[in-house]
């Protein structure tokens, strides 16, 4: 440690890292891993191309001749353009001496002998890290992706992957990644149920191993650590700038559509070299392709576990904010709704739509966003449980439809009135309200409900009925086409 010292007073910072790391390898002390990561801050970054192909290649030749002084930059561009075609026996001739144990893993967990694939990028990056000597700067990015995968792959691939990001995991032995871990086994994000029921018990796994291996630092080290990290250069303080960042997306909260405090809080994330602030620049302009690059690349950190009920193609950016959204897919997590209420990100929609939502969670996430205008429901239940737990809406728009593909098709729907009397309890700011298909609801009922409406909705300026609710009757037609604010198309 005092040769380790000696490094760190003589800005020696490569000759520093190459003597924290065999300290940390022999250890596996938490001090030391933060050090480490410390001292990667001082050296020097490399540059790599933008062109994809180029990219892979650039990133190939830095993996296979593997340096500690590159190794940041090869992290920090490892999840760039993860996608990309390859052959599996290329793949398998260039790291087989260095990744054996990974190699032979993948081939014993996948039937096909060889691949074609559109992720090999990815496979070849995860094979290289894993291979590489033992490093803590490599941990974040294996638990990123064990976690959350940045590629589709089928289940089958995607699951020898987790096993080989797992493996590694398990012998790295890092405890400042086991609450990620441990919320990964009761909260697993896999795109389908096999896959997390697969990550839950690989995360359980590398839990168990890291309470098994986890010893306290003696104290003799701790203090020759504590003694080294003392010498280092002090970081920079960002308690003030980080402060000032929470109080401006505060008021882009309070009002979305204020641009000059987007404009006020764009310029301060640029300031911090913060890719948001670019884009909110970007879409101000009018977008373009550089704003859609940074979406596909940051869109799943700023939307962290909200993309599981949003993914990135149900939503619309504008200004650099999340606008609009549809809600649900087959593969959301049943934990993930409730999860992410209050997520930051959600506070500036303003137009929200189910898209596989089951009604209670719905109702309840859009419950907790302060700026909507706009819904659609598309389940009668989605309504009940807003009036159960005494919501209040500022919307000024609802579209009413009733099918729900999570809900069965058959069964019994609540009355169009009780529905109505639930949602102006909810939104007394309605001025639009559009009823669409009512698979439910009997044609008196809408002739019924219909004239009612405005004094439910002392603000309703227009209804608009889908003719197609009149299939039979056409005196029903008549009696609600006579209302006054009534469209039927």
């Amino acid at each position: 440690m005092t040769e380790l010292h000696d490094a760190i007073e003589g800005e020696d910072w490569p000759r520093a890292l190459e003597l924290a790391l065999t300290v940390w390898r022999a250890t596996r002390a938490v001090e030391v891993a933060v050090l480490i990561e410390d001292l990667d801050r001082l050296l020097p970054r490399l540059d790599p191309p933008r062109a994809h192909r180029e990219l892979q290649q650039w990133w190939r030749e830095h993996a296979l001749a593997f340096d500690p002084i590159a190794l940041p930059s090869l992290i920090a561009s490892a999840a760039h353009r993860p996608g990309g075609p390859g052959q599996w026996s290329e793949v398998r001739a260039r790291w087989l001496s260095l990744g054996f144990e990974a190699i032979t893993t993948f081939e014993r967990h996948t039937t096909a002998p060889a691949y074609a694939l559109d992720c090999m990028n990815w496979i070849e990056r995860v094979i290289a890290l894993v291979s590489w000597p033992e490093d803590p700067r490599v941990i974040p990015i294996l638990v990123t992706w064990f976690i959350t995968p940045p590629v589709t792959l089928a289940p089958q691939l995607l699951a020898a992957m987790m096993k080989i990001l797992a493996r590694r995991l398990a012998a790295v032995t890092d405890a400042r990644v086991r609450p990620q871990l441990a919320a990964c086994i009761t909260e697993p994000r896999g795109r389908v149920e096999s896959i997390r029921e697969h990550q839950g018990r690989l995360a359980a796994r590398i839990v168990e191993e890291i309470d098994r291996r986890t010893r306290p630092t003696d104290p003799a080290l701790a203090a020759a650590i504590a003694r080294c990290a003392a010498a280092m250069p002090a970081r920079e303080d960002t308690t003030q700038s980080d402060a000032r960042i929470a109080v401006l997306w505060a008021g882009v909260i309070r009002d979305p559509d204020d641009g000059p405090a987007r404009m006020v809080l764009a310029d301060a994330l640029v300031e911090r070299s913060d890719p948001r602030g670019e884009l909110i620049v970007l879409q101000g302009r009018g977008a373009g392709p550089r704003a859609e690059q940074l979406l596909r690349r940051h869109f799943k950190t700023w939307m962290g576990d909200a993309a599981l009920v949003m993914p990135r193609k149900l939503c619309t950016f504008r200004d650099g904010m999340l606008a609009e959204a549809r809600l649900g897919t087959a593969n959301t997590p049943p934990w993930a709704w409730r999860k992410i209420a209050g997520h930051r990100e959600l506070a500036t929609l303003r137009e929200v739509r189910p898209s596989y939502a089951p009604a209670d969670e719905y109702a309840e996430l859009i419950a907790t966003l302060p700026n909507l205008r706009t819904i659609l429901f598309d389940a009668p239940e989605m309504v009940l449980r807003l009036a159960a737990i005494d919501a209040r809406l500022s919307v000024t728009a609802v579209d009413y439809v009733e099918y729900n593909p999570t809900l069965p098709a058959i069964r019994d729907l609540p009355a169009l009135s009780d529905v109505c009397a639930s949602l102006a309890r909810c939104a007394p700011a309605l001025e639009t309200l559009h009823l669409g298909m009512l698979h439910g609801s009997t044609q008196d009922e809408l002739a019924a409900v219909v004239p009612t409406l405005a004094e439910q909705f002392p603000r309703l300026r227009q209804i608009l009925v889908a003719g197609s609710n009149f299939f039979e009757r056409e005196e029903d037609r008549r009696v609600v086409a006579r209302v006054p604010r009534v469209e039927i198309y």
